[in-house]
């Protein structure tokens, strides 16, 4: 992994305050914020967010279904969302309020004050990312534009050295170019050749930008896969090691960088108009030069392809006056060391070709690559405009302004050379482009004849050129649109412009099968872009031509026709024959224009996104001008038939466009009253149908169980439960599975190894994350909850305020915060109980008794006995020998602790563990000194069991639960007689620490692998192989579940006119017409109510659709 720097943790600098407190600082800082362009916010784990909710009851829950715990959460931590190849960015792919968690600087500060935080932080800025003026759509920037800085050595190459910058996206051009330009300077500067730290006065830079291909795709080059990132995608180009580091770019890499020039880093362009493609990094050279008269280090490289130029080379050439064409090489010529090029400008006669010596580089940089200066413009629909050569006179040519009425593809067996048809004269292909590959066009233009003139050329010919490349342009009449995916810039010749990326040139396979590129996590977009462009009755509607005619610029719910011509003219990139890879750039970012929700590069719905477009080109083409108003039709007992052909005339006068010719049908409701059996049918036009799944409504939930004897393995469960139900049912089926009692068994969440919830058997299952680990403790005795009475005369929020902290309570800290699984607030008395050392409840009037365990008893009557975590640590020497650190490893082992229980007790339990951890046969030869090969000495906390002395395998410490991996924070435990003291007041845990004389007898694949499978996750496995081998599910299944008569629940009844209230209909759907284009949204997520909000969650092992089982279409009725 890259690294961002050396930053330390931050430790805590404000005196701690109690829960309540703390919640109610938060809410006020929190109260009215709105999001303003500039705003800084930090990125943490919203996992420490949930345990922090749990700890003060920021979110108070709707009902008594979990635990406020009063579990301190440790430092503020984003460690889990730090990507795998950069520490100083996020992950790809996270999502709010389920990953990660967006705080407000000052609240963040604020926390950071009570518990510190640990590295890497992420702090953001909330960026304006409408492209249009006026618009204002502000969202936090997770992933500003990482760029690597590149020193360009003598040769050309990079040195190998590289340093990181990030820039937010809201920077201008030249801002950025700023930054760039200072980090590389400072590199210059620390060269060990350049010992007086001068940098050279001239220096240019360039940039390309990197982009994500699938996984499945990648290779590390050695038949081994590349590394993955965590969202299944590879980084291109993104080096991992010295050797990458330091290997040469090739030619082509090399022309791939566009140059900063200032032209356009004197406009106020930003890094956000530059780069449309989402999580985008930036690969950055820079190269520097003495004077003015050296040749820059780059040179040699960029312009190698030009000595290789030949007859026939397609490039772009700039003539005089400096205005670039379409060129064409016609020879060359070597003479003296220098190789003079013949160019041909396209569409220019020879008069005007130009010879240009390549080996001069002021002369070399008149040429770039085709469509590198001149964008790509020879993608044709029918109704596009062009300039049309009159070829009777090639010396001095006359253009025309011209349509193009037909196209046909390359080598259709139809005649081209045909001089008339239905009555008009067309002049036929001409021989010296018969030749030539690409599509035919059928041109019409207005000359001064009184006829038009009708003619074939070949669409990569020069007898047309773009408008206005010899005629004066029109200021009246509309320019001519650019192909949809040109104009961006690919570096090829020097000072590249900014635009779009333009896809990849060439002939694909057959028209239309081209990819699409992501732009971002956007394979949402290009998947419906890829079924609709492929249907054709829209598709053809629109390579026809036949749209502009439909195009409504006055219609206030469309898009003033931008939708529908960006759209047209991704369909020209996608069926043109001159791409194989498209970049939908230009339509994404006009929907996004329109609708915000799209104008990120996140993941979002694609059924919302196919509906918005289509909706979008429907009203951009909706042939009325005007919409009347029209009222539902009310069937009153009239027949279907009449009553639908009424609703789909009303439905016409508002909405007619090609969409609804072919893909609005009808719906047919039927509500019937459950009390007085009044009946209401009703047609509801519909674009799509959501489809319900009849699958079962289970998820499969795995658990991990921990007996009371802990020389036993965990042992992993698997059960198939409805995912409406409670965690209190999970344990009653894994009582049944084991015959454990229920009772005694205690269900938690770990996360960094340590018990951070323990859930309540109301706990709804909706509200376990998928990734959660569940482990369920058996304990020796059942855990009974504390009298949840109010504490009397306001004790319990007294002891809260107080340092040390009351036992009895709910909330708070022990040590300068009242106790987090004791003392709280009188108010807050009735919630929760202790959660990492909690115990039996015990009598108000037993409170005079002493409690040997926890210390003494409170007030309330603390418990009688408790429950504490076993965290399992390893003490490593640092590096360098100075000081030791502590890593954890493993889930907690909770543990009973009874009355009377001593340190001793303690050990015995934590041994009886180590049979497990511990390898024996290791420990007997380090327990005996004459066995072969032993050196060590005897293996315990102080003796073994067979009475020998000698270094201590492990020990214990008492570690407070926010402290709990920092050495200097343990107290030690001896092993005596003495009672087992750990306070639950002060929230500790006990550490088993384990020494270099435990760690060199430990069992590692014991402790890694320790797992066994019950036979309920074994069954659920074969399960789920066998999943391939049932029934799959059908169309026909799923239009049945959409079809199945149902009662409406309370919060969505109907008014009957009849009974003058709202009642709990019965609603049955009917399908009454379908289009000819019939799209279907099958819902594979389903909503559960859970204690903050509802659930979506994701419905699997659904089987195959069969879609030959369809219902049977009645016909569209008349208007």
């Amino acid at each position: 992994m890259e690294k961002a720097g050396g930053a330390r943790a931050v430790p805590a600098s404000e005196p701690r305050v109690t829960p309540a407190a703390e919640a109610n600082a938060v809410r006020e800082l929190m109260r009215n914020k709105t999001m303003g362009q500039g705003d800084q916010y930090h990125v943490i784990s919203f996992r420490w967010w949930q345990a922090w909710v749990q700890y003060t009851g920021y979110e108070e829950p709707q009902e008594d279904t979990m635990d406020t715990s009063g579990e301190r959460p440790g430092p503020l931590n984003a460690a889990e969302l730090v990507s795998p190849t950069f520490e100083a960015e996020l992950k790809p792919a996270l999502v709010e309020d389920y990953d990660y968690k967006l705080l407000p600087l000052a609240v963040y500060n604020k926390l950071e004050g009570w518990y510190g935080a640990e590295q890497p932080r992420f702090q953001r800025t909330a960026i304006n990312r409408a492209s249009q003026p006026g618009l204002v759509d502000v969202i936090v920037e997770l992933y500003p534009v990482r760029g690597r800085v590149g020193i360009v050595g003598d040769n050309g190459q990079p040195t190998g050295e590289y340093e990181y910058v990030l820039l937010s996206r809201q920077l201008t051009v030249a801002v950025a170019q700023s930054r760039i330009t200072t980090v590389a300077d400072s590199m210059i500067k620390r060269r060990a050749d350049n010992p007086n730290g001068v940098v050279p006065m001239w220096r240019r830079i360039w940039y390309k930008s990197v982009f994500d291909e699938p996984a499945e795709t990648a290779d590390a080059g050695d038949g081994e896969r590349a590394d993955v990132n965590s969202d299944g995608y590879v980084v291109v180009n993104e080096e991992n090691g010295a050797a990458a580091d330091n290997a040469e770019e090739s030619e082509e890499e090399a022309l791939a960088y566009v140059l900063f020039d200032d032209k356009s880093a004197s406009t106020r362009a930003t890094l956000l108009d530059l780069l449309d493609a989402g999580p985008v990094r930036l690969e950055i050279r820079a190269e520097y030069k003495g004077s003015f008269d050296d040749p820059w280090p780059r040179e040699s490289v960029l312009n190698a392809w030009k000595l290789r130029l030949k007859q026939g080379d397609e490039i772009d050439a700039v003539d005089t006056e400096g205005n670039w064409y379409e060129a064409l090489v016609m020879g060359r010529e070597e003479i003296d060391g220098k190789i003079n090029v013949k160019v041909h400008f396209m569409g220019w006669g020879h008069r005007w070709d130009d010879d240009i010596d390549v080996t001069d580089s002021k002369a070399a940089s008149r040429i770039t690559k085709r469509n590198v200066q001149v964008e790509f413009w020879r993608n044709f629909a029918v109704g596009d405009n062009v300039e049309l050569k009159d070829h009777k006179n090639n010396k001095n040519p006359t253009w025309y302004s011209g349509e193009i009425e037909q196209i046909r593809d390359e080598g259709e067996d139809e005649d081209l050379s045909t001089t008339s048809k239905d009555g008009k004269a067309i002049d036929p292909l001409q021989a010296e482009e018969a030749a030539l590959p690409g599509k035919r066009l059928l041109v019409v233009a207005n000359t001064s004849q009184r006829e038009p003139m009708y003619r074939w050329v070949c669409a990569q010919g020069e007898h047309i050129c773009k408008m206005y490349t010899h005629l004066k342009e029109d200021r009246h009449q509309p320019k001519p649109r650019a192909s949809y995916s040109s104009g961006g810039s690919s570096g090829y010749g020097y000072g590249g412009t900014y635009g779009y990326d333009s896809g990849t040139r060439g002939r694909p396979p057959v028209a239309g099968a081209v990819g699409l590129r992501n732009l971002g996590n956007t394979c949402f977009m290009n998947s419906m872009l890829q079924c609709i462009s492929h249907t054709p009755q829209l598709t053809s509607f629109f390579l026809g031509g036949e749209w502009r005619k439909d195009v409504n610029k006055d219609n206030p719910l469309g898009m003033n026709g931008k939708l529908a011509t960006v759209y047209a003219d991704f369909l020209k990139d996608v069926w043109g024959g001159n791409h194989t890879v498209v970049a939908p750039t230009g339509l994404k970012r006009t929907v996004g224009n329109f609708n915000p929700t799209f104008a990120g590069y996140a993941q979002q719905d694609s059924q919302e996104f196919m509906s918005f477009l289509l909706d979008g080109l429907h009203e951009d083409l909706n042939r009325n001008q005007t919409k009347p108003y029209t009222e539902q039709v009310e069937s009153k007992g009239r027949p279907d038939a009449e009553v639908a052909a009424e609703q789909w005339r009303r439905h016409l006068l508002r909405n007619d466009s090609v969409v609804v010719d072919h893909c609005h049908g009808l719906l047919r409701s039927h509500l019937t009253c459950c009390k007085c059996s009044n009946d209401s049918i009703t047609f509801d036009p519909f674009l799509s149908l959501s489809l319900p799944l009849p699958v079962h409504n289970t998820r499969a939930v795995s658990i991990f169980l921990l007996r009371v004897d802990l020389s036993l393995r965990p042992e992993k469960m698997t059960v198939d439960m409805e995912s409406r139900a409670c965690l209190g049912d999970v344990k009653k089926w894994i009582s049944d599975q084991t015959g454990i009692d229920a009772e005694r068994l205690v269900l938690t969440d770990v996360w960094q190894h340590k018990v951070t919830k323990t859930y309540r058997d109301k706990h709804p299952l909706s509200e376990v994350r998928e990734d959660d680990d569940i482990w369920a403790h058996e304990l020796a005795s059942a855990p009974v909850e504390p009298d949840l009475e109010e504490p009397e005369d306001g004790e319990g929020a007294a002891a809260a305020a107080d340092g040390e902290g009351a036992e009895g309570g709910e909330g708070g800290s022990g040590d300068g915060g009242g106790a987090a699984g004791g003392a709280g607030t009188a108010e807050k008395g009735k919630k929760g109980w202790g959660l990492g050392l909690f115990g039996r409840k015990k009598n108000r009037g037993d409170a005079a008794q002493a409690n040997a365990v926890g210390g003494k008893a409170s007030k309330e009557g603390y418990p009688a006995d408790q429950y504490v975590d076993l965290v399992l640590m390893l003490e490593r020497k640092n590096q360098g020998g100075y000081g030791y650190r502590i890593e954890v490893f493993g889930p907690p082992r909770r543990i009973h602790v009874a009355p009377g229980t001593t340190n001793a007790d303690v050990f015995a339990k934590v041994r009886e563990m180590n049979s497990r951890f511990l390898d024996t046969e290791k420990t007997k030869a380090a327990a005996d000194p004459g066995a072969a090969g032993s050196g060590a000495t005897a293996p315990n906390g102080g003796e073994d069991a067979d009475g020998a002395e000698g270094a201590p395998l492990f020990k214990l410490v008492s570690t407070l639960v926010y402290n709990y991996q920092t050495p200097s924070g343990h107290t030690p435990i001896e092993e005596t007689a003495e009672p087992f003291t750990s306070r639950a007041s002060e929230r500790r845990l006990v550490g088993v620490v384990y020494t270099a004389e435990g760690y060199g007898v430990m069992d590692d694949q014991e402790v890694r692998m320790g797992v066994t499978s019950h036979r309920s996750h074994e069954e659920h496995q074969a399960r789920k192989e066998r999943a391939g081998e049932r029934a799959s599910i059908s169309l026909r299944d799923c239009f049945s579940q959409l079809t199945v008569r149902e009662q409406l629940n309370e919060t969505d009844m109907w008014y009957c006119a009849r009974c003058k209230e709202h009642v709990r209909a019965y609603k049955k759907f009917d399908l009454w017409s379908v289009p000819d284009v019939l799209i279907l949204h099958l819902k594979r997520f389903q909503y559960l109510p859970g204690t903050y909000f509802v659930h979506r969650q994701k419905l699997e092992d659904l089987g195959k659709p069969e879609p030959k089982h369809q219902p049977k279409p009645k016909p569209k009725p008349t208007p």
